[in-house]
C-alpha cells in the first residue's frame, strides 16, 4: 500500500496580513455606512424642524390676516392676538425668538417691528418713520421665527413674508 503525503505549500488559503488587510477595509467600509445614517438623522431632524415652522409661521400669518386694520398697524393685535395664540405646528420646537415687521407697502413709511423673546418673555413694539401705517392701504409683513435645533444645537431662523391689504384680497381687485 502506498502512503502519499501532502505537502503544505501546494495548499489554497489566505495569509493573516491578507486577512487583516480585508478586515481593515469592512470596517472602513462599515464606520462609512455608519457616519452616512447617522447624518441622514440629522439631515432629517432639521427638515422636520424646518417645516415645523414653516407651517407655525403660516399659522401666523392667517392669525395676522384675521387682524382688524387698526390692531395690524399698531401692533395690539400682534402682542395681544398672534403671541397668545402660539401655533401648534412650533409647539415641540425650542423657538428663542418671533419678530413681526409691519412696514408701509408699496411706498416707504412708517416700520412696526414687535420682537418677542421667547425665553425671557419679554415683547417690544417699536414704531419708526412716518407716514403713520393706519393711513397706508396696504401692509408689507415679515414674521421670522427664530429657534435653537434639537440635534444640533445650532441657532436657526426662518423668514415669511406677505402683503396685506386694508379691505382684504377684494378691496385690491376694485377698478
Amino acid at each position: 500500500m502506498k502512503t502519499s503525503t501532502r505537502s503544505l505549500q501546494g495548499a489554497c488559503g489566505f495569509t493573516l496580513v491578507e486577512v487583516m488587510i480585508a478586515a481593515g477595509v469592512i470596517a472602513v467600509g462599515f464606520l462609512g455606512s455608519f457616519a452616512m445614517v447617522l447624518q441622514s438623522g440629522r439631515q432629517a431632524s432639521a427638515a422636520e424642524e424646518s417645516s415645523l415652522v414653516c407651517t407655525g409661521l403660516e399659522q401666523q400669518m392667517d392669525l395676522l390676516r384675521t387682524l382688524t386694520w387698526p390692531a395690524l398697524t399698531s401692533g395690539s393685535g400682534i402682542t395681544g392676538t398672534v403671541w397668545s395664540a402660539q401655533p401648534p405646528a412650533i409647539s415641540g420646537v425650542p423657538v428663542t425668538q418671533e419678530t413681526i415687521t409691519v412696514t408701509a407697502y408699496p411706498t416707504a413709511g412708517q416700520t412696526l417691528t414687535a420682537t418677542w423673546n421667547v425665553l425671557t418673555n419679554a415683547t417690544t413694539v417699536n414704531l419708526a418713520g412716518s407716514p403713520a401705517l393706519s393711513t397706508a392701504t396696504s401692509v408689507q409683513v415679515v414674521a421670522t421665527i427664530t429657534w435653537t435645533g434639537r440635534r444640533s444645537g445650532r441657532s436657526m431662523t426662518q423668514s415669511l413674508v406677505t402683503v396685506i391689504t386694508e379691505g382684504g384680497i377684494s378691496a385690491s381687485a376694485a377698478p
